[in-house]
């Protein structure tokens, strides 16, 4: 879905598919959205655990629940590992959205399972635990869009090497950029519009046909009124048939009339 904001929090947004909350809502989620794809920093700028110590650093897989500190002990990268296109040497620090609509996986049927196990009743189903990229995942991992790659990476200048940073930017959510120099610095920001890249031949959903509320027939379809003509020709045409005359009886007869005296 595309929308873009009109600056009113509380109005409700029409678009297709149908989006179910205010702007407001709908803001927090793309917010959250450009967050966790464009959060990016050079390897090793960020690690796991306190960090004031080496042995505090803990870089096992199945550490994506953890909290992560700045490493003080990052030494940083030259512009040239910074630049190369493979994009080995940046890691993504943004949590993952997982289809929950969260970062960290919750139990749906976790207060169910606490109540049965006190009945001694069979439970739901489990339910599968999601899981989605690690915390540092190379920028190497991330897929392309339509033969695109997700980052594209310059210099800030050629004339003045000694001061330049390396900068990259997403082609998947225009307006986020990340920098870092080659000493210990590195921020990424975002401004753009909200809006993530469109394939040229993208096509939008297209909406349901609309459904019959009521069986089409003479009682609501629409025609013209009669004339006074046809109304006056309608009703000669069903007027009641004349009562038959009627007949004499038995013994009965009409009068028959005197003649007349000479």
């Amino acid at each position: 879905m595309i929308s873009n904001a009109a600056n009113a929090v509380k109005i409700e947004v029409l678009t297709f598919p149908p989006f179910e909350g205010t702007e407001r809502n709908y803001l927090r989620a793309q917010i959250a959205r450009i967050q966790a794809a464009t959060s990016i920093s050079p390897q090793g700028f960020y690690t796991f655990g306190s960090g004031e110590e080496e042995e505090d650093i803990d870089m096992e897989e199945g550490a994506g629940d953890l909290a992560f500190n700045p490493n003080p002990f990052y030494q940083g990268h030259t512009l040239k590992d910074l630049l190369d296109p493979n994009l080995t040497y940046w890691v993504h620090h943004g949590r993952y959205i997982l289809k929950q609509g969260r970062t960290l996986w919750w139990n749906p049927n976790a207060g169910m399972e606490e109540g049965i196990e006190e009945e001694e009743d069979e439970g739901p189903p489990p339910v599968e635990p999601e899981s989605g990229p690690l915390l540092f995942s190379p920028l190497s991992d991330d897929a392309r869009i339509e033969g695109l790659a997700a980052w594209s990476t310059r210099v800030s200048s050629n004339l003045v090497p000694d001061r330049a940073i390396a900068v990259l930017r997403s082609n998947i959510w225009p307006g986020a950029i990340a920098y870092s120099t080659a000493g210990k610095k590195s921020e990424c920001l975002y401004v753009g519009w909200g809006l993530k890249t469109q394939p040229p031949n993208f096509t939008p959903l297209q909406l349901p046909r609309p459904q019959d509320e009521y069986v089409i027939g003479p009682e609501v379809m629409e025609m013209a009124d009669p004339t006074f003509a046809d109304e006056e020709a309608y009703r000669i045409a069903h007027l009641p048939p004349p009562p038959p005359p009627e007949l004499p009886g038995e013994g009965e007869g009409f009068p028959l009339e005197e003649e007349e005296e000479d």
